[in-house]
């Protein structure tokens, strides 16, 4: 059963049964039953966003929001999440100290991966070696991902490094789209005895 929300939101429902300490879920598909572990899925991504001090969910909802928006690549939900999760074994917790600094950091680790993988990789489920989550994906999708990682790290680097806070944020536009944070006005001079009213402070992301 699959439940439709307004948006691109949808909840599939599928039997599940338990047999001692396995659980196995229905493929209709094939008509057999699968050994899952959602548990040991949930946890193992709890491990990882503690260790990025939470910033690890931060930036996967950035990345299935870039891939919503631009809309010119695919891969499915529990592929990219799994993806961005191992890339935390290669990277110092250190970096985490900000959202703009995890995101950076770690689209760039996942790059780094894409880049030493031309022939589309195997991508196991981290709880359930027998598991693997390439089933929706083929050569060519993997291909247009790893070009598409690639090109917009460069527009991410761009945007990071760019310390002036509006034109950092017209770059970051480019990727996230125009409702992306907030243009902050040049305070006009003092008239008249009228002070104006100072610019609305702005974070990074809300």
């Amino acid at each position: 059963v699959t439940l439709d929300y307004s948006g691109d939101f949808h909840l599939d429902l599928v039997p599940c049964i338990e047999d001692g300490d396995n659980t196995y879920i229905c493929n209709y598909q094939e008509n057999t039953f699968e050994l899952t572990d959602g548990t040991g899925y949930r946890r193992w991504l709890s491990e990882k966003t503690s260790t990025t001090d939470g910033e690890l969910k931060r930036v996967t909802r950035l990345m299935k929001y870039m891939r919503d928006h631009k809309d010119n690549f695919s891969v499915k939900s529990i592929l990219l999440t799994t993806m961005l999760g191992n890339c935390i074994d290669s990277l110092d917790e250190r970096d985490f100290n900000d959202t703009p600094t995890a995101f950076f950091k770690i689209v760039e680790a996942l790059n780094t991966f894409l880049c030493n993988n031309p022939i589309m990789p195997v991508i196991k489920n981290p709880v359930l070696p027998t598991e693997d989550f390439n089933r929706h994906w083929d050569q060519n999708k993997y291909e247009n991902f790893r070009n598409k990682i690639a090109i917009y790290l460069e527009k991410i680097k761009a945007a990071y490094n760019d310390e002036s806070h509006n034109s950092s944020i017209r770059k970051w536009r480019k990727i996230f789209g125009d409702d992306f944070g907030t243009i902050v006005e040049r305070k006009p001079s003092r008239k008249n005895g009228i002070t104006p009213r100072k610019p609305h402070s702005v974070g990074w992301c809300n």
